[in-house]
């Protein structure tokens, strides 16, 4: 196998930041990586690539209105154990500990509770995956997830404690919570690449910060998977960088800005209904 993964890359397209994609596909890139792996390597990079689908999980699981759906859609998707634990239970088991009871929260409030239920058990299976890359990205992907919580709601004056994803990073997390009011949440004593992220995260235009956040985190998938070449790390990296690209391939400079404000206008929204109710 040593020779397996070197081979399966070098038949890709070299990635890099800022690189001109108007050829780029993510999809092709997709189809050629997963045709190639082997049916054990796939699933590892089913479950990695999964967060990315947790919108749409919630929106299906939402759609499944009794346990002859559940089960039909479990027979029909092959999904990591983290998603058939969910889509196994009922939706007041998962919102109230009990089963039977009256959900008598809005839609919004349910999808809202089932996706950070969807992001919790991801990230308590992530950081206990048999893969290294796997194990080391989300658990730096976990701080980072919490610091932005943290960062955009001291901006906007409102408390992150409900949008912190709680097993992402637990032990930094307690550390984030007791620092909220320190401009870098005291993250500089305890993590070395704190100083990067914060010069990051302090530009003012909202489309240059997403730019060096993701460029920030190509860097640190880089700085993980170093000399691992020959292994299933590099696979799983080529393919985190190739979403990142894929995100930037959709925005150029102006359009990307207009998208982000948007984006940032309807956050604001959602949260000052949540305060009002």
């Amino acid at each position: 196998m040593s020779g397996y993964y070197p081979y399966l890359l070098s038949g890709l397209p070299e990635l890099d930041f800022g690189m001109d994609l108007s050829g780029f596909s993510y999809e092709e890139i997709y189809a050629q990586v997963v045709e190639l792996l082997t049916p054990s390597d796939r699933a590892v990079l089913a479950f990695f690539l999964a967060f990315d689908t947790h919108g749409e999980r919630v929106g299906e699981y939402l759609g499944l209105k009794d346990e002859e759906d559940k089960a039909q859609y479990l027979q029909d998707h092959a999904l990591p154990a983290y998603q058939q634990k969910i889509f196994r239970a009922s939706l007041s088991v998962l919102l109230y500990g009990e089963e039977d009871l009256k959900v008598d929260e809005t839609p919004e409030d349910v999808e809202r509770a089932l996706l950070r239920i969807f992001d919790n058990a991801f990230y308590k299976a992530a950081l206990r995956h048999g893969n290294a890359f796997v194990r080391k990205w989300f658990a730096f992907d976990g701080i980072l997830k919490n610091t932005l919580v943290a960062f955009a709601a001291r901006k906007q004056g409102r408390s992150p404690e409900e949008e912190f994803v709680e097993e992402a990073s637990a032990p930094l997390l307690e550390w984030i919570k007791e620092n909220l009011n320190e401009g870098d949440f005291g993250l500089k004593l305890r993590l070395a690449y704190a100083e990067d992220l914060f010069a990051a995260l302090n530009l003012p235009d909202v489309f240059e910060r997403e730019c060096a956040i993701d460029r920030f985190r190509w860097k640190m998938a880089e700085e993980i998977v170093n000399g691992k070449d020959f292994q299933l790390d590099r696979v799983l990296c080529y393919m985190l960088q190739a979403g990142i690209l894929r995100r930037w391939q959709k925005m150029d400079a102006e359009s990307g800005r207009a998208y982000l404000r948007e984006a940032v206008t309807e956050m604001r929204k959602v949260n000052l209904q949540g305060t009002d109710a």
